[in-house]
C-alpha cells in the first residue's frame, strides 16, 4: 500500500509539473516575443503573471508527500535510504524552483539585456492607469 501511495502522489506531482512547465515555458516563449517585437503593451499584460497559491500548495503538499512515504519504506541499508531520499528531495525541488523561477521574467537573465528599462520597473497599474484607491465617488 505504501508503494501505492507514493506513486499515486508522485504522479500527481508530475502532472502538475509538466503542466505548470509546459504553461511558464509558453508565456516565457510569448513574452520573449513581445520583446523582440517591442509589443510592451502585451509585454506588460505577462510580465507579472505568477502562479496561484493554491497552485504552489499542491507542488509543495504533494513534493513534501512523496518524500515522506519513501521515508517510511524499508531499505535494504540506511545508504540505500538516504540515496533515494537525498535524489529525490533533490529532483523535486529542481522541478519546483525550475517552474517558479522561469515565470518570474523581471529576474531573467535575458529579460534583463534586452527589455528597455522603464519596461521592468513601471507598474502595471500605472501603465494600464488602473487605480487603486478604495474611495467611493458617489
Amino acid at each position: 500500500m505504501l508503494g501505492t501511495a507514493t506513486l499515486v502522489v508522485a504522479a500527481i506531482f508530475a502532472v502538475a509539473s509538466a503542466i505548470l512547465l509546459t504553461a511558464v515555458w509558453d508565456n516565457l516563449h510569448e513574452a520573449s516575443q513581445c520583446v523582440l517585437k517591442r509589443d510592451q503593451r502585451q509585454f506588460m499584460l505577462m510580465r507579472d503573471e505568477r502562479m496561484p497559491f493554491a497552485v504552489r500548495a499542491v507542488l509543495i503538499v504533494s513534493g513534501t508527500s512523496v518524500v515522506v512515504l519513501l521515508g517510511a519504506a524499508h531499505y535494504p541499508s540506511s545508504l540505500a535510504g538516504e540515496f533515494v531520499m537525498f535524489s529525490t528531495a533533490f529532483v523535486l525541488t529542481l522541478c519546483y524552483l525550475v517552474v517558479t523561477t522561469l515565470q518570474r521574467v523581471m529576474v531573467n537573465p535575458w529579460f534583463r539585456e534586452r527589455v528597455p528599462p522603464d519596461w521592468l520597473s513601471q507598474s502595471a497599474d500605472q501603465y494600464f492607469n488602473i487605480s487603486l484607491s478604495t474611495e467611493d465617488d458617489g
